[in-house]
C-alpha cells in the first residue's frame, strides 16, 4: 500500500479569530521590485474587496541576501515602518540574524558571506577582497559593511521574532510543535523544526511562517507556507486573513501581473 501525505487547502483552517485584516508576504531576500509589485497589488485587492476591520501587511523575514536588492527592500521597508498611516509588523528571519551576527563578528561568522551575504555586501557598494580567506580581509568586509549599512542595521535590531493576532501566529519559520507558544526558543522561530511542516502549528491556532520555499502558498496542519522563494522563481507571495472572509493568496510573477489563489466564504 502507498501513502501519500494529507494536501490540505484553505478549509481545512480555522476560521481567523482577529479584528485585522492581515496581508502575510513571503521571503523577500532582495527582491525589491517583486516588494514594489506585490504593494500595489495589495492596495488593489483592498480596493476590490473592502473589509470593515483594519488592514495590516505583516513580513515574514528573510529580507536579505540572495536577491541583487537587499539595500532597496530594507530602504522600502523603513519607509513602510515609519508611515504613520499604515499597520505594519516586520518579524525577524534567520537571514537578518545571520547579518547581524557578521557585523557583530565578521571572522567567527564568515559562513554568511556563503549564504548570500556576498550579494548583500555587492547591494551595499561593499568590494569584496579576492584573498577572501584573510582573517583581516573579513574584519575589514565587517567594519566597511557597517560604515554602509548605516541605520539599517539599527532596524534590523529591533525586528520582533514573532507576531500574533488573536488566533494567527505569524514567525519566519514557524515553531516547535512539542512547545506552547509561550516556551518557543528564539532557533525554533528563526531556523525552524522539521517536524513542524507534518504536525502543523498548536490546535485552534494558524501558523503563518516562510524559510521553507515551495512552489506555491503550502497549507499544511494548521499552518501556512508563504515563501515560494522569490530570488530563485520569480514569484513572491501574500496570504490574506480576514476575519469574515477567511483566507486567500496573492501572487505575484516577475515581468507579470498579479495571480489569484484560495479563498473562503
Amino acid at each position: 500500500m502507498f501513502f501519500r501525505r494529507k494536501i490540505y487547502g484553505p478549509r481545512d483552517l480555522p476560521m481567523p479569530e482577529t479584528d485585522e485584516r492581515l496581508y502575510v508576504v513571503g521571503d523577500l531576500h532582495g527582491c525589491d521590485r517583486l516588494l514594489d509589485q506585490l504593494l500595489v497589488e495589495i492596495d488593489a485587492d483592498l480596493t476590490a474587496n473592502p473589509s470593515a476591520a483594519p488592514a495590516r501587511l505583516v513580513c515574514v523575514g528573510d529580507y536579505v541576501d540572495r536577491g541583487e536588492g537587499t539595500q532597496q527592500v530594507l530602504d522600502r521597508l523603513i519607509e513602510l515602518a515609519t508611515d504613520p498611516a499604515l499597520n505594519v509588523t516586520f518579524v525577524r528571519g534567520n537571514h537578518e540574524q545571520l547579518l547581524l551576527s557578521f557585523l557583530e563578528d565578521p571572522i567567527g561568522s564568515a559562513p554568511w558571506l556563503d549564504h548570500g551575504g556576498m550579494e548583500t555586501l555587492a547591494s551595499y557598494g561593499v568590494p569584496f577582497p579576492l584573498r577572501r580567506r584573510r582573517e583581516r580581509d573579513f574584519s575589514g568586509l565587517g567594519a566597511d559593511l557597517r560604515e554602509r549599512i548605516g541605520d539599517h542595521a539599527d532596524f534590523l535590531e529591533t525586528l520582533p521574532l514573532y507576531f500574533q493576532s488573536g488566533n494567527i501566529f505569524v514567525s519566519h519559520a514557524g515553531l516547535a510543535p512539542d512547545r506552547p507558544l509561550t516556551a518557543q526558543a528564539e532557533d525554533d522561530l528563526l531556523w525552524g523544526d522539521p517536524r513542524f511542516l507534518e504536525l502543523g502549528g498548536p490546535p485552534d491556532m494558524v501558523a503563518v511562517h516562510g524559510h521553507w520555499a515551495t512552489e506555491r502558498v503550502d497549507f499544511g496542519a494548521n499552518r501556512v507556507g508563504v515563501d515560494t522563494g522569490a530570488y530563485m522563481t520569480g514569484r513572491l507571495s501574500a496570504l490574506c486573513i480576514d476575519p469574515k472572509a477567511g483566507y486567500r493568496t496573492l501572487m505575484v510573477m516577475a515581468g507579470r501581473g498579479m495571480r489569484s489563489g484560495h479563498a473562503v466564504a
